[in-house]
């Protein structure tokens, strides 16, 4: 909008001309707002001006600052590779930091870890020491990475309990039952058989 207004006051335009002018610059949402203010709401352009910074100033971008980076936290499941693209994306957004900032904020920021040890032991003087030393500790990420993938491969899978234990059951089905009493036919007094237990027998026999 500054950049409008500058052009028109190079141009000398007046307010009827400015408002018209700046109308035809706006698009989508601003355009649609724009068509939808009431007749007879503009008088000057001063007033659309007004409006307009009402409307559209809570969408303007806040800067980050140097401070910003501080906050900057490797997460739990977050890699090392993942880390880095972040904090570096975020640092792009920075117009000016100091190196010395940067490289505090990035070694703040990491998780436990080989690298985290390494800049423990001989801290950085530059954020361009840190990112020299950086692809050594991603190849290394990656090779344990790989290695954890090929091991999961290998390990037996578990069973689940309630599976388990329904084939065990179909394995034997008597398992928990009362044991079974064996039985033979008995011959009663009248001639007739029955089928008793060989303690029956023995009484019948003996």
């Amino acid at each position: 909008m500054a950049r409008f207004e500058g052009l028109a006051a190079l141009h000398q335009y007046g307010d009827g001309i400015k408002c018209r002018i700046f109308a035809m610059t706006l698009s989508g949402m601003a355009q649609r707002w724009f068509h939808n203010l009431r007749s007879n709401s503009i008088q000057t352009y001063g007033d659309l001006h007004l409006m307009f910074m009402r409307q559209f100033a809570s969408a303007k971008r806040v800067g980050k600052t140097p401070i910003s980076l501080m906050d900057i936290r490797q997460e739990p499941q977050e890699t090392l590779r993942e880390y880095v693209a972040r904090f570096n994306t975020i640092a792009l957004d920075i117009a000016e930091v100091e190196s010395q900032i940067k490289w505090y904020a990035f070694a703040r920021g990491l998780k436990q870890g080989p690298l985290f040890e390494a800049l423990q032991i001989k801290p950085p003087t530059s954020f361009e020491d840190i990112m020299t030393i950086t692809p050594g500790y991603l190849q290394l990420e990656d090779a344990k990475m790989a290695r954890k993938a090929e091991a999961d491969k290998l390990k037996p899978k578990k069973q689940d309990s309630a599976d388990t234990g329904e084939k065990y059951i179909a394995r034997n089905p008597y398992r928990g039952l009362p044991p079974r009493i064996p039985t033979m036919a008995v011959e009663a007094e009248n001639g007739s058989y029955h089928i008793g237990s060989f303690e029956q027998l023995k009484v019948a026999k003996f």
